[in-house]
């Protein structure tokens, strides 16, 4: 069991720690952002709301002072006979251009009575593995519009978890490279909450505590 897993831990080192332990479906992220210091609230400035489009700029604070400004779309789609949300993540240069496509290529998500169903694509989920901020950062900013009383904590909490996507994805990964997050609506909540929180994440097929 790897246990209060360090963010900083790369990919590589992950993988050897994995190798060099019995492996169990309980993984623990410790963030190096307590949650008691929360940063600066992630600031959504909505360009497009419309039932079936949304548009946004997501500011999102980084813990060394930093951040980073994203221009977020959005637009339902079908896949499999499922309404989801698919979505193209932009970083906004200095100048105010936009980059290209930074992430979304082949992901999407949809929500239920039960909480936020991720699928990150094969293309997406190597910069998962990879630990892109500008994967975590958007993240957040999709979060942040469902939960919004937790825009403080948000960034720490999707750093968090990404690490715990690191530890475990070459076991959780489907066969085609994508992988599938889950979180409740319940844990969404506990995210808000002070103090250090333990938040229950379903990636691939097991359940994995989320400390941060």
């Amino acid at each position: 069991m790897i246990a209060n897993r360090k963010f900083g831990i790369g990919a590589l080192l992950a993988a050897i720690l994995i190798a060099s332990m019995a492996f169990v479906p309980a993984v623990n992220a410790q963030a190096d952002i307590n949650a008691s210091e929360k940063l600066d609230s992630i600031k959504i400035n909505s360009v497009v709301d419309e039932k079936d489009r949304k548009e946004y700029y997501a500011t999102v604070p980084h813990e060394n002072g930093t951040q980073q400004k994203l221009y977020v779309k959005q637009w339902q789609d079908e896949v499999d006979g499922k309404q989801v949300w698919k979505f193209d993540v932009y970083e906004v240069n200095a100048d105010g251009t936009l980059s290209t496509v930074s992430f979304g290529k082949d992901s999407y998500y949809w929500t239920d009575s039960s909480g936020i169903h991720f699928h990150f694509g094969p293309r997406d989920n190597v910069l998962l593995r990879d630990g892109s901020m500008v994967i975590i950062d958007g993240i957040a900013a999709i979060i942040a519009i469902f939960q919004p009383e937790a825009a403080g904590v948000l960034a720490a909490f999707a750093i968090a978890m990404d690490g715990v996507i690191i530890a475990v994805e070459w076991e959780e990964s489907n066969p085609d490279g994508s992988l599938d997050v889950f979180i409740s609506w319940t844990n969404l909540a506990k995210i808000a909450l002070p103090g250090v929180q333990n938040i229950s994440v379903k990636i691939g097929s097991h359940y994995y505590t989320v400390v941060f």
